[in-house]
């Protein structure tokens, strides 16, 4: 039978070849296994360093069992192909007991939804299993991998595991310096030299800052006593609470603003919802024009929308730091209000986790603090929450820190590792390798997970099989299908039934196409996309999927989440959705523009889904084609350089004729 893995194993190395051509420089072949060292010139004019080690991707008989493969790198299984004013601030010294806000966990745009911070580990392959680990900064050896419920409930601590931390977790765990940056890539054992951090400060006190609750819920479980998990806006709910009370909505929308604001036009509320997004997630402390300036861009607004979107952003602000008024605000308003105190933590030092996904408040109340030492921890190349304003702040703390690299992951093998390899060199001009130390694995067509980029991609997977099969990470409810059901009720005038509010009271079909549009409400588009695309049997479909949907993952043939949701887990075989699409438009934009670079968001959230994998991997089809056509992208990005230099050259000389 024929290798269905030749092919690709054959666009890859022929497009380093094709750069090796260009360079003169000669292969390298090793046993087994063509290495094909990286070209001389760098794939992209803005990106200047490449590999320090050359990258191959093997093969093997698609029909070759686990038990049946040799023990070369050739014969790993790696399954590539087409898929389907000033508040007083007073800061708290411990986590409310009634604590509830877990930070902006909103949906992300085009559907993508939140991180989910414990699924059980269970001893079934191809389930969940949060990708925190003990051993050797691997995430398959960890101790007491609790589910969030269980993290909550369980009253004794888990006990001290006996790790065997690498080389390069022991040089951060003993670093005393002031500000330390690590970098740690997927599955190298973050959290496992998180803790031995901690550890081998038993005397100090310590806050672990944390992105979610779940993820606090978990830490408390396996950080020593002398460490206080909490999220930022749980410190700032501590001190804020009084103040904000009851105002606070997880659904803030236009039609919030509309309401409370009296104001008739829903683009104007948009306008003066975006501009207070820049203020809430900027470090300045009053709203000035320059947090119009991206709006003003995207939409076009004229000079007198713009004023009257600044106006309107001044008076929600002020009215929302008036204990007295009513207005909803989101859970930014409170911890920018709490920021704004300037408040300073009485902890020695501070683990500054997923850094790379950090509000730029949360930054700012870091860099405020004068005593604590800080360990800022992450993956900079896992920052997907640049939609919601985050920043990578491992980059912007770098001038002054010691710097550390986790490299070494027991997550997946060297095949997996060379695919997120590719990426990220190609991609974002990564130099330190990532080392798969696990064993690469079989497809297993009866238990897959589907990764997507929108809620809408899983709705439609879903929609195929009638929801049979089908196990949700975190439930259906987690995906927004009763907003889907409200949707359609709108849609087929049954007003009466719906329980969403805001389309309760926008109360047309019609009027909710125009808001979305308007508005450029990212949910709204997608459910008008969904109901008018399966119009009258939308309820049904929606039953059949959730009646369908098979509550324990263990006994389900498909497992369906956003990239957004899948990270911090990992399954054994990985499908990603057809919807992660970037690639081709990139490619066009740097064949025209040397200095144009990838687009960081969708580089990354492609890097975090890929990574989900720990045996096989299975890329959508725009990817596949894109490391097909290599060598004739780097041609065309080569020749776009080439142009912009000649024609640089020739302006020069243009201008010394003229003078």
């Amino acid at each position: 039978m024929a290798n269905p893995f030749a092919r690709l194993v054959e666009n890859i190395n022929a497009a380093r070849l094709a750069s090796q051509a260009a360079s003169q420089a000669k292969p390298q072949v090793l046993p087994e296994l063509k290495e094909v060292a990286p070209p001389a010139v760098s794939p992209f004019a803005a990106l200047s360093a490449r590999p320090s080690r050359p990258m191959a991707i093997a093969s093997a008989p698609a029909a070759a069992a686990p038990a049946e493969a040799t023990p070369t790198r050739a014969a790993m299984l790696l399954a590539v192909q087409a898929s389907t004013p000033t508040p007083q601030v007073v800061v708290p010294r411990a986590l409310p007991d009634d604590f509830v806000p877990d930070g902006p966990d909103a949906d992300a745009p085009r559907g993508a939804g939140r991180t989910l911070g414990g699924l059980s580990k269970t001893t079934t392959s191809g389930s969940a299993q949060p990708a925190v680990a003990g051993g050797l900064g691997g995430g398959l050896s960890r101790v007491g991998g609790l589910s969030r419920s269980a993290a909550v409930a369980a009253s004794k601590p888990v006990p001290v595991p006996d790790v065997r931390y690498t080389d390069e977790q022991q040089e951060i765990i003993d670093c005393h310096d002031q500000l330390v940056v690590a970098d740690a890539f997927a599955g190298c054992g973050k959290t496992t030299t998180a803790v031995g951090y901690s550890r081998a400060r038993p005397k100090s006190r310590i806050l672990y800052l944390v992105l979610n609750t779940g993820n606090a819920a978990e830490a408390r479980q396996r950080f020593p006593k002398n460490v206080e998990p909490m999220t930022t806006h749980s410190l700032a709910w501590g001190a804020m609470k009084k103040q904000v009370g009851s105002r606070v909505t997880r659904n803030w929308k236009p039609h919030n603003l509309m309401r409370d604001l009296n104001i008739n036009q829903a683009r104007q509320a948009s306008n003066a919802q975006r501009v207070l997004n820049a203020f809430f997630g900027s470090p300045d402390s009053e709203i000035s024009e320059k947090h119009v300036e991206q709006v003003a861009f995207e939409r076009d607004l004229s000079p007198s929308e713009q004023i009257n979107a600044v106006a309107l952003a001044r008076l929600a602000w002020k009215r929302m730091m008036d204990p007295a008024d009513r207005l909803e605000m989101p859970d930014d308003a409170y911890l920018k209000m709490y920021a704004l105190g300037k408040p300073q933590l009485p902890y020695d030092d501070i683990i500054f986790d997923e850094a790379q996904d950090a509000n730029p408040v949360t930054l700012q109340i870091v860099r405020a603090q004068q005593r604590a030492k800080v360990l800022c921890i992450g993956d900079r190349h896992q920052g997907i929450y640049q939609f919601r304003g985050s920043i990578n702040a491992m980059e912007q703390l770098s001038v002054g820190a010691t710097r550390f690299h986790l490299t070494r992951t027991h997550r997946f093998g060297p095949a997996i590792a060379e695919v997120a390899n590719l990426l990220l060199s190609e991609l974002k001009g990564e130099t330190h390798p990532i080392v798969g130390l696990a064993k690469d694995g079989a497809w297993n067509p009866e238990k897959v997970t589907h990764l997507s980029r929108t809620n809408a991609q899983l709705f439609n997977v879903a929609a195929e099989r009638r929801g049979e099969g089908i196990h949700w990470i975190g439930g259906p409810e987690k995906y927004r299908l009763e907003l889907v059901r409200d949707a359609y009720r709108l849609y087929a005038r049954d007003v009466q039934s719906i329980q969403d509010r805001t389309l309760r009271e926008i109360g047309s079909w019609h009027d909710y196409t125009r808001y979305a549009e308007e508005a450029a409400d990212g949910e709204a588009k997608i459910l008008v996309k969904l109901v008018e695309q399966f119009g009258h049997d939308t309820p049904q479909l929606l039953d059949d999927i959730v009646r369908n949907a098979v509550t324990k993952e263990a006994d389900a043939s498909m497992v369906l989440t956003t990239a957004h949701k899948s990270k911090g887990l990992e399954w054994d075989c990985v499908q990603l959705g057809d919807d992660f699409e970037f690639l081709s438009d990139m490619e066009w934009e740097l064949s025209q523009n040397p200095n144009a670079t990838p687009p960081v968001a969708e580089s990354n959230l492609l890097y975090v889904a890929a990574t989900r994998a720990r045996k096989a991997l299975t890329l959508n089809s725009e990817t596949r084609e894109w490391i097909k056509n290599l060598p004739r992208h780097r041609e065309e990005r080569r020749q776009a350089a080439q142009r912009f230099e000649t024609n640089r050259v020739n302006e020069e000389a243009r201008m010394q004729c003229g003078a």
